[in-house]
């Protein structure tokens, strides 16, 4: 999991550095994953929440490589988000900042919540290190279970 992750984060990086001429509208490429997202949810039984900002701004950026990180973050939270207690369920939200529609100061952030166990805070640093596995992971490793990843995303124009 992680190492898919990890080198899809490398590819939404690098597509921001040299993706200087390919823009994307985020909340266009995020729709068909969320609605996925949705249907897996609702046939789960998991709350699953999104707010989205009005007016977005256009990012820098491939969509593609969004969407396939997205993907995975939102697919790994659904699966895991069970482990934790209570109801389970992921909360999305997609949010402005910086300069309203200028790529050059502004851009939109991406914060992904789901109620599982969670990741140990001195954990955090290494969650996309190649190989990295979490202690909460290795303890419950007798019953073949992953742990879910509370990510934000940051897509910035820079």
């Amino acid at each position: 999991m992680y190492k898919r992750l990890d080198r899809e984060l490398g590819e939404l990086r690098q597509s921001l550095k040299t993706g200087g001429k390919q823009t994307c509208m985020v909340e266009d490429a995020l729709s068909p994953v969320i609605s996925a997202c949705q249907a897996i949810a609702e046939f789960d039984q998991v709350d699953f929440d999104v707010v989205i900002d009005d007016d977005l701004p256009e990012v820098k950026g491939d969509a593609r490589v969004l969407q396939e990180a997205m993907s995975n973050v939102l697919d790994n939270a659904l699966k895991y988000c069970k482990l934790g207690k209570g109801k389970p369920g992921v909360k999305v939200n997609v949010a402005s900042w910086g300069g309203a529609g200028d790529l050059n100061e502004g851009g939109v952030e991406i914060t992904v919540e789901d109620t599982g166990l969670g990741v140990d805070p001195t954990e955090i640093p290494l969650l996309c290190s190649r190989g990295f596995r979490s202690v909460r992971v290795a303890l419950l490793s007798f019953l073949d279970v992953s742990i879910d990843v509370s990510v934000v995303l940051v897509v910035w124009c820079r």
